[in-house]
């Protein structure tokens, strides 16, 4: 009976033992299974001595299955390593939250809509005042740039173009355009051509004598008959005139035209400077430096600074020098 006893406390004691000194098996998360003893731990993993001998590679905590690293915390030294891995416990009533209701509140104010909206009622919008605020500037911009194209005064073009929108700014595009003694000429395809033999006198130039009464190049010739009829030529000299752009358009108007008139067909400009003498029949156009002269033989262009002048001179094409 005694043996009895004993042999049974001894099958107990090794049911108890067998895990401990067989070891115990722990999946990984690829699938394997290691069967064995831990022998150490650290941050990095933990070492395994085999129950088929031998010692396993470290195991990172990351490769554990949860289950093997749950069996792991249940060691002190492994639980410290162990449990960082571990998922912690989902609890059900956290995940299903209510779903708070929704409550519809009825709208008390609503702001006034207008199915059909007059032509008139419109312009009154905020975006349609706007837009004629804007029209509004443009309007008076494009006047302002009438005034300064036409060599008109800006106050004048801008004020009426203040009170009548689009069609001010048409009106004064329309006009001629101001020389710079406030007479009108016109632009034709070969420049700008100056007023007409009526226009109104010129101003002094240089300190000079005022220009006759017309600008064209009939009133501001001579024509003193001597014997035979030819004209007495005119001659400007520098001291006596300022040379400037001014100074052509005013005295020699006449010869800005493509089509001359009667009397002034059979008329030459003589330009002389320090070095050469220029014959012209036309100017072909002009600018702040200099003037461009058709001359009367081979029809060539020539330019002329106003610097190098000595000397202008209207004569009859058949006139000797």
């Amino acid at each position: 009976m005694r043996r009895f006893f004993t042999l049974g406390w001894l099958v107990i004691l090794c049911g108890v033992l067998s895990p401990r000194l067989l070891g115990t098996d722990y999946k990984l998360t690829n699938g394997d299974v290691i069967s064995g003893k831990t022998v150490s731990f650290s941050a990095d993993g933990v070492v395994f001595s085999l129950d088929i001998g031998g010692f396993s590679p470290q195991i990172r905590w990351a490769k554990l299955s949860q289950e093997a690293l749950k069996e792991l915390s249940k060691d002190p030294k492994a639980a410290a390593f162990a449990e960082a891995f571990i998922d912690a416990p989902t609890d059900a009533k956290a995940v299903e939250k209510k779903a708070k209701p929704i409550t519809v509140k009825p709208v008390e104010t609503r702001l006034p809509h207008h199915d059909k909206i007059g032509f008139a009622e419109a312009w009154t919008t905020p975006a349609a005042l706007l837009i004629l605020i804007v029209l509004y500037a443009a309007n008076l911009y494009a006047a302002y740039e009438i005034a300064r194209f036409r060599q008109r005064p800006a106050g004048l073009v801008c004020g009426i173009s203040a009170i009548l929108p689009v069609l001010g700014p048409l009106v004064f595009l329309s006009l001629h355009t101001l020389d710079d003694h406030g007479n009108e000429g016109h632009v034709t395809e070969a420049g700008y051509e100056p007023p007409p033999l009526s226009a109104a006198p010129g101003a002094h130039q240089g300190g000079a004598a005022p220009a006759a009464a017309g600008l064209g190049l009939a009133a501001s010739a001579k024509f003193e008959s001597t014997t035979g009829g030819a004209m007495t030529p005119e001659t400007f000299k520098r001291g006596d005139f300022t040379f400037n752009r001014r100074f052509v358009e005013t005295k020699f108007s006449g010869f800005f035209r493509v089509v001359p008139t009667e009397a002034e067909k059979d008329l030459v400009l003589v330009v002389r400077t320090s070095k050469s003498e220029f014959i012209g029949k036309r100017i072909s156009r002009v600018s702040s430096t200099d003037m461009h002269l058709q001359l009367l033989r081979g029809n060539i262009e020539q330019a002329v600074a106003y610097d190098d002048v000595t000397e202008f001179q209207i004569r009859h094409k058949d006139a000797k020098a």
